[in-house]
């Protein structure tokens, strides 16, 4: 038997739909997989941000995100699965002719852990045999962390003793690791990129294809702003040779007004990074700590 795991705990809002039809990313996984007797069981794991589940789905709600729980829950909702085919729920690309062959490349050659790099993440699940899953688990019980805030966590544990599974690897025809491009709903930017590349390319494009047209035509891989530079001070401890000094005329920023800039920009971006003190000396401000809280 083997399970096909959806996972929406990223999901940060109720999933878009796409084309004519008006299909969300799971609706889409349903209709490609509907007829098909690869995997016995379809689960998806989420937050509670998604409604209409397909009936065909166990919807299993997940409010504790740390790595060890997650893989508890995916190892008791396989049941006696050979092996478990993990794929983002919120990507609407859906390669079934490359999934399916990543599968029987995994389980012909027995591999512990199939996954694919240089792709962008979130685009090609991972498989794992049931044994590699609970070996995983044990080493989160060590090393457990929040899987929302780490897309790739199943590797991320993979890693902490790769030398014991047999990995089997695909390869990107362009490795676009260095683009740092995310496909899927887990923020703001992820959704209007993933939206984009929808519009443009539809939902039945082959991974290989998707990676390179991305390749490509860089002029898409823009979203939204995801990083904002503050000063607090104009002041600083020693001078630059180059850099140009701070033209402020307040010493200090206000920590009301810092407070509310960061509230205004979060709602832009929830994933918003906020870099203090771009060319003066930050840690000088008398509230610097009240800042940063």
């Amino acid at each position: 038997m083997n399970t096909l795991i959806l996972d929406a705990l990223s999901n940060f809002r109720q999933l878009p739909t796409f084309g004519e039809n008006k299909f969300n990313s799971i609706e889409i996984i349903n209709n490609i997989e509907n007829d098909n007797e690869t995997f016995e069981r379809i689960i998806l794991l989420q937050n509670g941000n998604i409604d209409n589940v397909p009936t065909r789905f166990k919807n299993v709600l997940v409010s504790d995100t740390s790595a060890e729980n997650v893989l508890n829950v995916m190892i008791k909702e396989a049941k006696n699965s050979d092996n478990v085919v993990v794929v983002n729920a919120t990507n609407p690309f859906f390669d079934k002719e490359f999934i399916h062959k990543m599968f029987f490349q995994h389980r012909d050659f027995l591999a512990d852990y199939t996954y694919a790099i240089g792709y962008p993440d979130g685009l090609v699940p991972t498989i794992l045999s049931l044994s590699c899953l609970k070996q995983l688990q044990a080493i989160s019980k060590e090393n457990s962390f929040d899987v929302v805030k780490c897309k790739n966590y199943l590797f991320q544990l993979l890693s902490k003793d790769i030398n014991s599974f047999d990995v089997e690897t695909f390869v990107a025809p362009v490795d676009l690791r260095i683009k740092r491009i995310s496909i899927g709903n887990s923020d703001l930017g992820e959704f209007i990129f993933t939206l984009s590349l929808v519009e443009k390319l539809g939902v039945n494009i082959a991974y290989d294809d998707l990676a390179n047209f991305l390749s490509e035509h860089s002029e898409n891989l823009f979203s939204t702003i995801y990083t904002m530079f503050v000063d607090i001070t104009d002041k600083e401890i020693t001078s630059a040779t180059y850099l140009p000094k701070c033209t402020s005329s307040v010493d200090f920023a206000n920590v009301e007004k810092i407070e509310k800039i960061a509230q205004e920009v979060m709602e832009v971006n929830s994933k918003m990074r906020i870099i203090i003190g771009n060319k003066c000396e930050p840690m000088i401000h008398p509230n610097f700590v009240d800042i940063v809280n």
